[in-house]
């Protein structure tokens, strides 16, 4: 009788940890528990709808400075397609200001490196591949920051159906002074989606 009271309450355990983890959907008043590490410089918040990634390279490599790059990644796992555009993902400070996305506008007159940081970007989007490789999976760029002078039209949405990978770099502006040693988050809200999925992040440990 003791092995099978055992038993239930683990049962009891594992449905209620599935059903409250759905790709780190934060209810008000719940308990955030930091995300895991994908690489040592990237974090992913894995769930039944989706696996949301972060990179961090290449903020920790140029530390604060006026603009945050960051790869991100989507992983559709359930069958609802999503609209994504730049306004679906949200960067959260330690302090809780929310920054949006900048404008390509913003990023072509104001942002020098970024063919740098495509080529920084290669090694965390090679490990991906490894994990979320063609097929089952197949890949589609955000395209939200084309570099200037590239062939490439800025891409203003995207869907994203199950099964699909969407990669690329996005782009904040940050305040003249932020922590560096405490952690960010990106909130990501498909179009027409009542839930925000959150991954959190130490954009400069070293």
């Amino acid at each position: 009788m003791k092995n099978y009271a055992i038993l239930g309450l683990l049962v009891l355990v594992s449905l209620v940890s599935i059903g409250c983890y759905q790709g780190r959907i934060i209810p008000s008043g719940e308990i955030d528990v930091p995300s895991l590490t994908f690489t040592d410089t990237s974090y992913i918040s894995d769930g039944l709808e989706l696996d949301l990634l972060v990179d961090t390279r290449i903020p920790m490599l140029s530390g604060p400075t006026e603009f945050m790059p960051l790869v991100v990644a989507v992983v559709k796992k359930n069958s609802e397609p999503w609209q994504i555009n730049r306004e679906s993902f949200v960067l959260e400070l330690p302090d809780r200001t929310r920054l949006p996305v900048i404008s390509h506008a913003e990023f072509i007159s104001g942002y020098g490196r970024a063919r740098t940081d495509l080529r920084i970007a290669k090694r965390f989007i090679n490990i991906l591949d490894s994990v979320y490789s063609a097929p089952p999976f197949f890949w589609r760029q955000l395209d939200f920051f084309p570099p200037q002078g590239s062939a490439t039209v800025p891409r203003e949405d995207l869907s994203l159906r199950q099964g699909q990978v969407a990669v690329g770099l996005l782009y904040f502006r940050l305040p003249e002074s932020v922590p560096t040693d405490e952690r960010y988050k990106l909130l990501f809200n498909p179009m027409g989606s009542p839930e925000t999925y959150i991954v959190d992040f130490l954009p400069f440990k070293r």
